[in-house]
C-alpha cells in the first residue's frame, strides 16, 4: 500500500497545529457527532446501530483531518464509497444522511473554537473556506456513492421480481412461490395490480409509460416474455383514472389482479390477446375487443374446418361481390342496425337487406340470430387469420428506445 503523502509544508504552523489539537482529541469529534445525529430522524429511531455509527464517524474524521494536513492526495474519497452504500443498503432516506455528514462541519469547528483564543479567531475565519471544502467534497462523494448503490439495489430489486414473475408464469404455482411474488410486488386485497402486455415490436410507447411512472416512484414492473413485453402498475386509486393515464397506447389490458393466482391468469390472458391485436390498433383493448380471433386460436385445427363448413359457398362468388358480402356482415356485426350499416357503406338499406340475404342464402347463417351471428365472427376471424398466415414479432429490446 503506498505511503500517505507528507503535510503540506506550506501550511500555517498555527493552523497546523490546531489541526493536531483536534486530532489528539478524535474521541471528543466522535462522541460530539453522536450526540448531534440523534437530532436526525433515521438516527434517531435507531436505523444505524450505535456501534456502526462510531466506528464511521472514527474513519471519516480522520479522513477529514488528512484532508486538511494534506496528507491525501486529490480525489481520494476515503471511506465516502463504503459510508454511502451502506447507508444506502439500511435505507437511510438520502436528506438525513446529508444532515449528518454536514454535522460534521459543526463538529469539527466547535472544537476548533475551543483552542483557538479570541486574538486569534482570524485564523480560523482565514481557513473555515478550506474546512467547509473538504467536508462538502466528503459529502458529495458519499452522495454519489448512496446513490450508486441504490440504482444497484433497484436493478437486483427488478431482477428479484423478474425471477420471479417467470418462475410464476412458467408454473407450478407453490403456496411459497405465490407468497414470494405477492410480497415483491406488494400484491394485496387493497393494491390492486394493472396488467399490461404490448407486441415487442410495438412497445414505444408502452416504455415510455414505464419511464415515467418509474420517475413518478409509482413502483411499476417492466418485463420482456419474449414475443411481448409486460408493464404490472400498483394502483390503489380510481381505475377510471388508470385508463385516462393510458390512453394512446396500444396494448392489452389483462384482467385486474390482487394475488399470485389471478396475476398469473391475467398475463395469460393479456398474452392470448396480444396475439390477436390489430396492427392498427392505437389505444389499449382488452379481450373483449378480440375475443373472435382468441377463440380461433384456442380451436387449432377445427378453426379452418369451421371456414370450410361456414363459408364455403362464398368462394365461388366474384371477387367483387364476395367482397361486399363479407364487408356488409362485417359491418353489421360492428354496428347491429341496417341503417348504420347503410350509412357507413353509401347505399340504401334495401341494398344492406338484400346482401345480407344472399349470404343467409349461401352460408345457412342468418346475421340477426345471435347465435348465427356468433358463428359468422369466428368464422371470419379463422378465415382472417389463414390468410395472415403465421407471421411472428420481432424479439423485445429494453425498455429505452
Amino acid at each position: 500500500m503506498p505511503n500517505k503523502p507528507e503535510p503540506d509544508v506550506g501550511q500555517d504552523p498555527r493552523w497546523a497545529h490546531l489541526l493536531r489539537q483536534v486530532r489528539a482529541e478524535r474521541h471528543h469529534l466522535v462522541a460530539d457527532f453522536v450526540e448531534l445525529v440523534q437530532d436526525v430522524e433515521a438516527y434517531a429511531e435507531g436505523a444505524v446501530p450505535a456501534e456502526v455509527i462510531n466506528a464511521d464517524a472514527v474513519r471519516s474524521f480522520d479522513y477529514l483531518l488528512d484532508r486538511m494536513e494534506g496528507r491525501l492526495p486529490l480525489g481520494d474519497t476515503g471511506p465516502a464509497l463504503d459510508l454511502g452504500a451502506d447507508r444506502a443498503r439500511r435505507r437511510v432516506p438520502l436528506d438525513d444522511l446529508m444532515s449528518a455528514i454536514r454535522s460534521d462541519f459543526t463538529v469539527v469547528w466547535r472544537r476548533m473554537r475551543l483552542h483557538v483564543p479570541d486574538e486569534q479567531v482570524p485564523l480560523l475565519v482565514e481557513h473555515v473556506d478550506q474546512l467547509w471544502h473538504v467536508i462538502e467534497e466528503y459529502t458529495k462523494a458519499v452522495q454519489r456513492a448512496y446513490l450508486r448503490e441504490q440504482a444497484l439495489m433497484a436493478q437486483e430489486q427488478e431482477d428479484e421480481r423478474s425471477a420471479l414473475i417467470t418462475r410464476l408464469l412458467e408454473g407450478p404455482v407453490t403456496d411459497r412461490l405465490a407468497s414470494s411474488v405477492e410480497l415483491a410486488l406488494g400484491l394485496t386485497p387493497s393494491q390492486r395490480m394493472v396488467v399490461l402486455v404490448a407486441p415487442a415490436a410495438r412497445r414505444r410507447e408502452l416504455a415510455r409509460l414505464a419511464r415515467e411512472l418509474h420517475a413518478e416512484g409509482r413502483g411499476a414492473h417492466w418485463q420482456s416474455l419474449g414475443l411481448e413485453v409486460l408493464l404490472l402498475v400498483p394502483w390503489r386509486g380510481d381505475l377510471a383514472a388508470a385508463n385516462d393515464r393510458l390512453a394512446g397506447i396500444p396494448c392489452i389490458v389483462g384482467p385486474i389482479a390482487t394475488s399470485a393466482v389471478q396475476l398469473r391468469e391475467s398475463v395469460e390472458v393479456a398474452r392470448l390477446a396480444c396475439g390477436a391485436m390489430p396492427a392498427d390498433v392505437d389505444r389499449p383493448i382488452t379481450l373483449r375487443d378480440v375475443w373472435p380471433s382468441v377463440a380461433v386460436a384456442a380451436m387449432g385445427a377445427a378453426g379452418r374446418h369451421l371456414v370450410a363448413e361456414v363459408l364455403d359457398r362464398l368462394e365461388g362468388l366474384p371477387p367483387g361481390e364476395r367482397g361486399r358480402l363479407v364487408e356488409t356482415v362485417r359491418l353489421y356485426l360492428a354496428r347491429g342496425s341496417v341503417n348504420a350499416v347503410a350509412a357507413e357503406a353509401y347505399c340504401h338499406r334495401n341494398t344492406v337487406l338484400n346482401r345480407l340475404g344472399r349470404v343467409r342464402e349461401l352460408t345457412g347463417c342468418d346475421v340477426t340470430v345471435p347465435r348465427e351471428a356468433a358463428l359468422l365472427e369466428l368464422a371470419l376471424a379463422a378465415e382472417a387469420q389463414e390468410s395472415a398466415g403465421d407471421g411472428r414479432r420481432v424479439d423485445p429490446a429494453a425498455p429505452q428506445d
